[in-house]
């Protein structure tokens, strides 16, 4: 993320994952209101999920709603302090980057971006969350298994049909 900064122009910008697909897209609005409303260097969605080990988990700081600040977010934590996982879209303002900047790799090498997020909390900005509301889901593509399950799922049905399927394993 940290090459889109040129391109981002010193202005508020929106990143999103390419391996999510979030529907329906009234998320989005909400983010963006969320964002408009002022006062927080991040935005980003998240959900309540049953076991939020392999994604970014926040801890809220404030009473759980439509929207609520952040306290801390973490990158896959072995035992999560919450069940709200991030799902990756986010809204920033340009101080990101100097976060990103501050931020050395993690254990798998990579400069994770919620622990840029985690350094703005620490350097006192605030991170807002905007919960996901039932109807609305995230679908993740991001492994061959998860992107054929989606496949699978959504051939010939509305995406709306696929929170009602179970997991497909036996593929």
């Amino acid at each position: 993320m940290a090459h889109a900064e040129l391109f981002a122009g010193g202005e508020p910008f929106l990143v999103h994952a390419g391996d999510t697909l979030v529907t329906p897209s009234d998320c989005y609005t909400r983010l963006l209101e969320a964002f408009e409303e002022g006062g927080a260097a991040a935005r980003l969605l998240v959900e309540e999920v049953e076991d939020p080990r392999m994604c970014g988990v926040v801890v809220p700081a404030s009473e759980l709603g439509d929207v609520f600040r952040v306290k801390r977010i973490l990158e896959k934590p072995r035992e999560p302090p919450s069940r709200l996982a991030v799902v990756p879209v986010y809204v920033f303002e340009p101080v990101i980057f100097d976060a990103l900047r501050s931020v050395a790799p993690g254990p798998r090498g990579e400069v994770e971006l919620t622990d840029a997020i985690e350094v703005l909390i620490d350097w006192g900005y605030e991170v807002r969350a905007v919960m996901l509301r039932e109807g609305e889901y995230r679908i993740d593509v991001g492994t061959p298994e998860t992107y054929w399950e989606a496949l699978r799922l959504s051939y010939g049905k509305p995406l709306s049909s696929l929170r009602d399927h179970p997991p497909l394993r036996d593929l």
